[in-house]
């Protein structure tokens, strides 16, 4: 299921728990399920304590040994960490696991980098990016030290069926993520404040790399 960023659980792990009969790779359903045919092209994969895939009574019947072979010599029990987000199907994923994401496969869709600091998880980006004004209302000011120029953002979370700002919880999506006009315009001044802070970082950090340089 597809879902904003900011409701996301990011400290949860993925693991591949299907096999397609298509592209002959196993994949995590939660992750790339949609990037693969449905029906007899894919299967779910079940496992046993150990992490090993567990056959159910008949399946040899119907599965070549070829297949029984490439489905037993897949990893399903790695934990996958999610660390990417596509913003053109709305997921959350491992970016080890499914590659369709940047591929080309999600049309208008933008990866975004997630990392962990200090508890929190993070989006690692310049602030300057086309996509970042549609997704800078819930990142919140920078933390940890810069990389090549890149801002490391904490996600600020919100549960569903909750104000963006406020975080009441409200019925009925009349003003999207907000539940009244005022709100709407509180969380507009907080994005104004933190773009502005960003930049005031930003210019500092230009004008301590000036003087070093002279």
């Amino acid at each position: 299921m597809s879902s904003p960023l900011e409701f996301e659980e990011l400290s949860q792990t993925c693991r591949r728990d299907s096999f397609c009969l298509d592209c002959f790779h196993a994949f995590c359903s939660h992750c790339c399920g949609s990037h693969h045919h449905r029906g007899p092209f894919h299967t779910a994969i079940s496992v046993d304590v150990a992490g090993r895939p567990v056959f159910q009574p008949g399946d040899s019947q119907w599965m070549p040994d070829e297949v029984v072979r490439a489905i037993a010599a897949e990893d399903y029990d790695t934990p996958l960490p999610r660390d990417s987000y596509c913003t053109g199907c709305k997921k959350i994923f491992c970016a080890a696991a499914c590659p369709h994401h940047s591929n080309g496969t999600c049309l208008a869709g933008v990866v975004l980098r997630i990392e962990e600091h200090g508890g929190a998880h993070c989006v690692r980006c310049t602030g300057f990016e086309p996509w970042f004004r549609r997704v800078e209302g819930y990142l919140g000011d920078p933390v940890g030290e810069e990389e090549d120029e890149l801002l490391l953002l904490p996600v600020l979370r919100r549960a569903p069926g909750t104000c963006a700002q406020c975080h009441a919880h409200w019925a009925g999506w009349h003003y999207e993520q907000h539940c009244s006009l005022p709100c709407i315009n509180a969380w507009r001044q907080e994005v104004l404040m933190r773009r502005e802070r960003r930049e005031a970082r930003r210019a500092a950090r230009d004008l301590a790399n000036l003087q070093i340089h002279h």
